[in-house]
């Protein structure tokens, strides 16, 4: 039997097979360095959905695709403030698993309540309103 051997484009192929349709997806891939040590990270995107829709004979941009391309800026353009934000919700939940949850100050809990271990959900309901 021989070793079965995956390049960059195999990866990407079955990466892309894992997808579901009609999703918008963001993955990051830590990256190490020469050391072994991870010090970075490449963010591909996936569209499994339209980008764009027809409403009335118009072509209309998906505002799910436009938010998946701002979150794509954000990381380029705002780093640091991205970085200190996810430094925050971290913090949050690291409280969460030292402060009982009854002295937790009430927007705290709801903070916490959408970090679930390594699930974190939030559903913003219809955007265009």
């Amino acid at each position: 039997m021989t070793d079965l051997i995956l390049d960059e484009e195999k990866i990407a192929a079955l990466e892309m097979a894992g997808c579901l349709k009609n999703r918008y997806y963001i993955v990051l891939e830590p990256l190490q360095d020469e050391a072994g040590d991870e010090d970075g990270f490449a963010i591909r995107a996936y569209a499994t959905h339209p980008t764009h829709n027809e409403i009335e004979g118009e072509k209309v941009v998906n505002p799910t695709y436009v938010v998946l391309q701002g979150l794509l800026g954000a990381v380029h353009e705002d780093f640091e403030n991205l970085y200190d934000m996810g430094l925050e919700r971290v913090t949050l939940e690291t409280l969460s698993e030292i402060v009982p949850e009854e002295d937790l100050k009430p927007e705290h809990k709801e903070r916490i309540k959408g970090m679930e271990g390594n699930v974190i959900q939030a559903d913003f309901g219809n955007i265009l309103q």
